[in-house]
């Protein structure tokens, strides 16, 4: 997949396959290193929350 978006992004100046596998194999560790289950259903819910608190303020100034 990251192949076929490096292809299709950049296709004037595309990576090299080694590049992308470097950089596939950064993200992979970090990911592993830094998320959880938990901190990802954390994350999860404040992007909720914030959502939630855009459209009632949204649906506030609506209704004026």
């Amino acid at each position: 997949k990251a192949t076929m978006l490096n292809d299709y992004s950049n296709h004037n100046n595309p990576l090299t396959y080694s590049e992308i596998k470097q950089i596939n194999n950064s993200i992979c560790k970090w990911t592993w290193r830094n998320f959880t289950a938990e901190r990802f259903s954390s994350i999860q819910s404040a992007r909720a929350k914030k959502t939630r608190k855009a459209k009632s303020l949204i649906n506030f100034l609506e209704d004026l």
